[in-house]
């Protein structure tokens, strides 16, 4: 995993190997089993040089990206054809949930995301309906 070697830094095993909880033995044996994969996937031999990381924000990214998401979710079950919200019949809103009111784009971790922009539900729908509609927010 990306980051610092949190529990295989030497100041992390020193203790081990003293206290006979870990063998010199052993650790060759688990660093030779790494360096065998590294070969044998030729990461000895591919020493291209890491691009530099770009954003790159085109439309058809963005829209790429909103048809993914919409795609991956199911909010509620369309009885009666209530969706899309029709403003002229609707006079109030409830978004509830912890998240309502945040815009959440990762799930932390390796998993973590530099957005070129969010927005919560709540500005969402605010953008969408502006004043027409009370929209409420709770925790839940």
């Amino acid at each position: 995993m990306p980051g610092p070697a949190k529990f295989r830094s030497a100041a992390a095993l020193e203790p081990a190997i003293k206290s006979g909880e870990i063998t010199i033995e052993t650790l060759d044996e688990r660093v030779r089993r790494t360096l065998q994969l590294l070969k044998r996937t030729g990461k000895f031999s591919d020493r291209k040089s890491t691009p530099e990381e770009k954003s790159v924000d085109l439309p058809e990214h963005r829209a790429l990206i909103r048809e993914a998401g919409a795609e991956g979710i199911v909010l509620l079950k369309n009885d009666n054809n209530i969706l899309p919200i029709d403003a002229k019949k609707c006079k109030k809103i409830a978004l509830v949930g912890p998240l309502a009111d945040y815009a959440a784009a990762h799930g932390g971790g390796s998993a973590s995301l530099n957005c070129h922009y969010k927005i919560s539900p709540l500005e969402a729908m605010i953008s969408r309906y502006g004043s027409d509609i009370d929209i409420k927010v709770a925790k839940g």
